[in-house]
């Protein structure tokens, strides 16, 4: 069977291979955050770890017009739509019964928490709406004009929820605010000798000075419930931060991970389909959660309980990762 490499940012084929560790950083970041490592680790993870992906999805952004309406719906709104459904019909044989919020949540408002157990899908009608605002702001505007409607648009994000707590459906809210962050992506793309050239030390340097501020400066971050505390600091530490990690992962894979082949095997696999991993995750993590707390595992500390849960989810996922890539499933994700 033909194997298509697509992440959820719709790369396709002539892999960065760093940028995939990069995509794993973030993907284990999130999975981390749904299993729950405490308050602070929660903080400091939810200031960057999604603008992350809205970061690079800018930074591999090309101009395709009216086309990227089909292939953004393909490989974005059906595995949503498709996995939302999945995971209602599992959460209706867990529970038996369908809560109605459920279904709202997934047909309008995914940014509401509600839908059953794969809360994360949120973030793929997001990133659908961002690359399609994206595109056509940048296909009608100058570079300058681009920027300033880009920003505009982010405010009336801003404005409507800060003051009247209003919330877009499919997450369009989300995505007024990514495309900032989209913008960010192309940015370095185009200064990429530059930004991500920077010297190891430079790189933890920026990591522990950016890791500061998300956890004392920033304030508690939440895209998906737009909570932006300190709306310019945010998208300062989480495009930085992203810069960083950006260096960092160049530096990892050149040094830990290229010449390993098994270890760059996996990291690359789950940086390729990364959209199976945000699909999957919290189903994964319940089945773990399961396994063990129905152990022998009284004696066993809590810390200790949730990096065996990490380790179980990530198992799980990567024999779905090979089950929904590797066989007809495929054409659920939109490969």
């Amino acid at each position: 069977m033909k194997q298509h490499n697509r992440t959820i940012d719709g790369q396709v084929s002539g892999r960065i291979e760093y940028i995939d560790v990069y995509r794993f950083i973030g993907i284990l970041l999130m999975i981390m955050g749904h299993i729950g490592f405490g308050e602070v680790f929660d903080k400091w993870i939810h200031a960057f770890h999604m603008p992350m992906f809205f970061v690079i999805s800018g930074f591999f952004h090309k101009n395709r017009g009216g086309e990227i309406i089909c292939r953004k719906a393909k490989s974005l709104l059906i595995p949503y739509f498709i996995f939302g459904v999945i995971n209602i019909l599992i959460s209706y044989m867990l529970y038996g019964s369908i809560e109605k919020s459920g279904l709202y949540s997934l047909l309008i408002m995914p940014t509401d928490g509600n839908i059953p157990i794969a809360g994360a899908l949120w973030f793929l009608p997001a990133l659908f709406w961002a690359d399609i605002i994206y595109d056509y702001i940048a296909s009608i505007s100058s570079k300058n004009t681009r920027t300033i409607v880009i920003i505009c648009l982010a405010g009336i994000s801003f404005y409507l929820y800060g003051n009247s707590n209003i919330r877009l459906p499919y997450s369009l809210d989300v995505a007024l605010v990514g495309i900032v962050l989209f913008e960010a992506g192309h940015i370095v793309k185009e200064h990429s000798e530059t930004l991500l050239n920077i010297s190891f030390v430079e790189t933890l340097i920026m990591m522990i000075l950016f890791s500061y501020t998300s956890i004392i400066s920033v304030g508690y971050v939440n895209m998906k419930s737009a909570i932006y505390p300190d709306i310019p600091l945010f998208f300062i530490n989480s495009i930085g931060m992203s810069i960083a990690f950006l260096n960092f992962s160049k530096y990892i894979y050149n040094k830990f991970v290229s010449k390993r082949s098994m270890l760059k095997n996996y990291i690359c696999s789950v940086g390729e389909y990364s959209l199976v991993y945000v699909c999957l995750n919290q189903l994964a993590i319940l089945i773990s959660r399961s396994v063990v707390e129905n152990g022998r595992m009284a004696l066993v500390g809590e810390y200790t309980k949730r990096m065996i849960v990490l380790i179980i989810s990530l198992l799980l996922l990567k024999i779905l990762e090979l089950l929904f890539v590797r066989t007809k499933l495929s054409k659920l994700i939109g490969y």
